[in-house]
């Protein structure tokens, strides 16, 4: 119980962090030329929610193609500070 006050504070103090600094979360399914998919954490990427999908993007017109366009755009903007494998929760949260 004693520590639970800690490991709390530590998650507060994380999430304001992602929030404050403009870190976002990019989530690419698997497809074609990423058949593992990956998740990718960014910064400076400001305007989109905290996770953010291509597939969102794309919306219904999910094709390679769009895809591609979707992280171009993004990779423009944004600066990636990690590469992590897929995680495949993240898209439902996103809303893919």
């Amino acid at each position: 119980m004693k520590t639970a006050l800690p490991v709390g504070l530590l998650i507060i103090l994380t999430v304001a962090v992602i929030l404050v600094g403009g870190i976002r979360i990019i989530t690419i399914p698997p497809m074609a030329n990423t058949p593992e998919g990956r998740t990718l954490l960014v910064r400076n990427l400001h305007g989109h929610s905290l996770i953010v999908s291509a597939d969102r993007i794309c919306g219904k017109d999910v094709t390679p193609g769009c895809r591609a366009g979707a992280l171009a755009g993004l990779a423009a903007e944004a600066q990636v500070v990690l590469r992590l494998p897929h995680f495949p929760p993240l898209d439902a949260l996103a809303g893919s």
